[in-house]
């Protein structure tokens, strides 16, 4: 048998051709379970290094990013507390969450998921500054399809605020112009002027002038003309007053004194240890007063507190809330919704009151108003023409004998004494009358409720009873008369977060014995360095080169016309002194280098047109006078400029930085242009605060926090620990 299937060649290839089939197929099914696997696996380890790899890129753009903001935030003169805050919202608004800059890998995202918390927060004194270090742990998850792996890090920012040195004073906030002079500061016609101004008085005497900030006096404001004023006004000792239609406070105005706006005038909110008086047509959202509030007719207000009387003119429009501690007294046709009164509340013809009058005295409403439930310690009188639509709770009597008429209530009458209808006046007391004495109802009259007294139900004058619509209960207890809710009294000016002192910023005590800066003719070049110098006589066209540094001159007089100033501040801030004066005369140009290399004509057009430049190129140049400050007409100068005593600037100057007045007059021509930039790295940093105080509302300053000087060193980002998986 076997020899026969031996001999069949065919069936022997058959059998071995199925057994090589199924071993070729065991081993191909086994070599691609081990590829699949393979693949899947180095797949899987591809992902896990990735995540890993993702993880530290989100640490190290995170970083980046928060390093520029840091720098951004540490050039400008904020305080600890602002600084901080300006950048913990800057990590939470645009860091922390996911981080989507990865390309797509084999058809999946690749993210970062970023966490930041703040740990620890330390201060010290460092040599001339005061730093305040923030440490930060950044977390990063990386993440891509299944796998993600998480690093983290952590980093300190270092802000540092360099300390006032000797020879040179702090006010207490930046200012566009600060004056500690007594001398009253008046404001020309027109301009535009972009800061703050400080001052015993201010009188803005100006037509079609904008200030883009607020006023600051040690004593009193006045604006006499067309102003426009987008902070507030602030009289620490005084009184403001704003006398022309066209005076416009976009925020609040101040006063330990009165406040009075003439008619037209308008401001947002005003608080006043003193009285206000508004006179016609006035808007005002909230007013505060220590004292009386009297208003003209047309005026328009929210809600009005007031420590005495409140007055109101007609025609005035009262949409919310009066607050008085002593009487309310309104002409015709006032709109009020609640009327709140220490003392007596009296009401001319035409008045509407849709909510609630409470009243410590009476309340009188004369003839044809329309008013809603009443509250009154005393009692509730009226003439004719009135309509209470709601309840009269009313300590004392409700009517009287000798006037009232043509008088209903859509509701009932809470009376603690007695209730008089007069015969044949058309009463209609259309709810239910509860005296704590008797009811006198006369003729004609209608009580359609029920009637519950005290006392007992009487005739008018002998008269036949009016119609009563329910029953009557005599002798009785009528129940409890609701008390009237005391006002609130008055926001008295708050001036706590921010006093200036009006003390003289002390100047630089120097002697130069240098040489002379002298010309023997036009257009000669004076190439100065840095040092000590007796006087400039220069002439017509002369040029002036000056590198970073400090100058000391006995006299900076630039009397002749077109000088030129070329100031290099590519190594630094520049700063110069005068024993005397310091004389920009007709033409006196400057140009700026910030490379030593190109320089830049600064002029009113340059400031229009680069205006963050130029406050920016203010911030590295000073000017000390120690006399006087004189610029002429149609100047161009930058940086903060100090005059002991006069400050003399003619019309169409352009100024940017900041202006300081120890002694003597201010004297500005009409049309100026005046933009606040701090002083960063020149001595003028020396002379403000840094944002360290501010008026509630005023813009100005930057909040509390440690430091208190203003040159700001810059800040830095200093990584504590290196980026490790977690």
């Amino acid at each position: 048998m076997w020899k026969k299937l031996w001999k069949n060649e065919q069936g022997v290839a058959l059998v071995l051709t199925l057994l090589t089939f199924l071993v070729l197929s065991v081993l191909g099914s086994a070599l691609m379970t081990i590829g699949v696997a393979n693949v899947r696996l180095t797949k899987s380890t591809t992902q896990y290094e990735s995540t890993f790899y993702i993880a530290e890129a989100g640490v190290n753009q995170s970083v980046a990013v928060l390093e520029k903001k840091a720098k951004e935030l540490g050039a400008l003169p904020l305080s600890h507390d602002a600084f901080f805050q300006q950048l913990n919202t800057f990590i939470d608004e645009h860091i922390t969450g996911d981080l989507m800059i990865f390309e797509d890998n084999n058809g999946e995202t690749p993210l970062a998921a970023i966490h930041i918390n703040q740990d620890a927060v330390n201060e010290q004194q460092t040599g001339q500054y005061h730093e305040r270090v923030m440490r930060y742990t950044l977390t990063s998850n990386g993440k891509q399809g299944t796998s993600n792996r998480e690093v983290s890090t952590s980093f300190d920012v270092a802000h540092r605020i360099a300390e006032t040195s000797g020879g040179g004073g702090t006010i207490p906030s930046d200012f566009i112009f600060y004056s500690a002079s007594n001398e009253t500061l008046i404001m020309p016609n027109g301009g535009y002027m972009e800061g703050d101004f400080f001052a015993e008085n201010i009188i803005f005497n100006s037509k079609g002038t904008d200030v883009r900030g607020s006023l600051i006096a040690t004593n009193s404001i006045e604006i006499q003309n067309e102003v426009k004023v987008t902070g507030s006004l602030y009289a620490l000792n005084g009184h403001v007053k704003l006398n022309n239609a066209n005076a416009v406070v976009e925020e609040a105005i101040y006063a330990m004194g009165n406040v009075s706006l003439t008619s037209g005038s308008k401001a947002k909110d005003i608080y006043a240890n003193g009285n206000i008086e508004l006179l016609n047509n006035n808007n005002v959202t909230n007013v505060h007063a220590g004292g009386h509030v009297t208003t003209g007719s047309g005026v328009t207000t929210e809600t009005i507190y007031a420590g005495g009387n409140v007055t109101l003119g007609s025609g005035n429009n009262n949409t919310l809330v009066i607050h008085a501690g002593g009487h309310v007294t309104t002409g015709s046709g006032v709109t009020t919704e609640t009327i709140y009164a220490g003392g007596n509340v009296t009401l001319r013809s035409g008045n509407n009151n849709t909510r609630a009058i409470h009243s410590n005295g009476q309340v009188l409403a004369e003839t044809s108003s329309s008013l809603s439930d009443i509250f009154t310690h005393n009692r509730f009188i009226f003439g004719s023409g009135i309509t209470v639509n709601g309840n009269i709770h009313a300590q004392g009597d409700v009517g009287e004998r000798n006037q009232g008429g043509n008088f209903t209530v859509n509701g009932n009458v809470f009376a603690g004494q007695d209730v008089y209808t007069r015969s044949y006046q058309t009463y209609r007391l259309n709810g239910d009358v509860y005296a704590g004495k008797d009811v006198i109802h006369g003729t004609n009259n209608t009580i359609s409720g029920k009637v519950v007294t005290g006392g007992t139900l009487k005739r008018f004058n002998n008269q036949p009873l009016g119609t009563i619509g329910g029953t009557v209960t005599e002798q009785a207890n009528p129940g409890t008369v609701v008390a009237p809710t005391a006002p609130i009294p008055p926001t008295a000016p708050d001036f706590s977060g921010y006093t200036v002192s009006t003390q003289k910023i002390p100047i630089k005590e120097y002697t130069s014995t240098g040489e002379s800066v002298v010309s023997s003719q036009n257009r000669t070049t004076h190439n100065l360095t840095p040092g000590y110098y007796d006087r400039v006589t220069i002439m017509y066209q002369d040029n002036l080169y000056f590198d970073t540094g400090t100058y000391y001159f006995n006299d900076f007089n630039l009397s002749s016309t077109e000088v030129k100033l070329y100031m290099d501040l590519s190594n630094g801030p520049i700063n110069v002194y005068s024993k005397q004066d310091i004389h920009f005369s007709h033409g006196t140009t400057l140009y700026v280098s910030l490379d030593g290399v190109n320089y830049t004509k600064i002029d009113k057009s340059f400031v229009q047109n680069n205006k963050d430049q130029a406050k920016e190129i203010a911030g590295q140049l000073y000017f000390e006078a120690h006399n006087k400050f004189y610029m002429h007409n149609d100047l161009t100068v930058l940086g903060t400029v100090l005059a002991n005593n006069d400050f003399v600037a003619s019309s169409s100057v352009t100024i940017v930085g900041m202006y300081l007045v120890n002694n003597g007059k201010v004297t500005i021509g009409n049309a100026p242009t005046m933009i606040y930039a701090p002083a960063t790295t020149s001595d003028g940093a020396n002379h403000s605060s840094g944002g360290t105080g501010s008026l509630p509302g005023s813009g100005s300053g930057s909040g509390g926090g440690s430091g208190s000087g203003t040159n700001i060193v810059p800040v830095e980002v200093i990584i504590r620990a290196p980026v490790t998986e977690m």
